[in-house]
């Protein structure tokens, strides 16, 4: 289905979200019958794989992400960096100087570290402190 796609569209050849939308459309558009020598291809596929490498189990997911509130019992918190501190307490200033970037995270963090660059060494001493006085707030 993808030549006969690209043939038609030339347009989307290498761009596989724009293709895969064509060929779902096309896809629903065909008969029950239609679609019987595509499902029967991938049937024989799917029955020389299992043959090949045994039948695939999926393995349930591990949820990386914990419950923010839920403390792990012997797992050494997080400091919070001076720079952290510091693109904290500007970037609603940034943001609001710069609505564009409201929803473009990269650009914003880009804006920040190019402000703390600009920072002298007494500043970003200063942040330094705060950060250190924070992790000995959670000690």
């Amino acid at each position: 289905m993808r030549p006969i796609v690209v043939e038609e569209n030339p347009e989307v050849k290498g761009k596989v979200a724009e293709m895969s939308k064509l060929i779902g459309a096309k896809w629903k558009e065909l008969t029950a019958a239609q679609k019987q020598p595509y499902e029967l291809t991938a049937k024989a596929a799917k029955a020389e794989f299992e043959a090949t490498y045994g039948k695939q189990i999926k393995k349930p997911r591990k949820d990386k992400k914990k419950d923010k509130g839920e403390a792990v019992p012997g797992e050494k918190k997080k400091t919070v960096s001076a720079y952290f501190l510091f693109g904290s307490s500007v970037r609603a200033r940034i943001i609001s100087e710069n609505p564009e970037f409201k929803s473009k995270v990269t650009e914003v963090a880009k804006l920040i570290g190019a402000e703390w660059r600009e920072q002298s060494d007494a500043v970003k001493q200063g942040w330094k402190n705060k950060a250190l006085a924070i992790q000995k707030e959670k000690e």
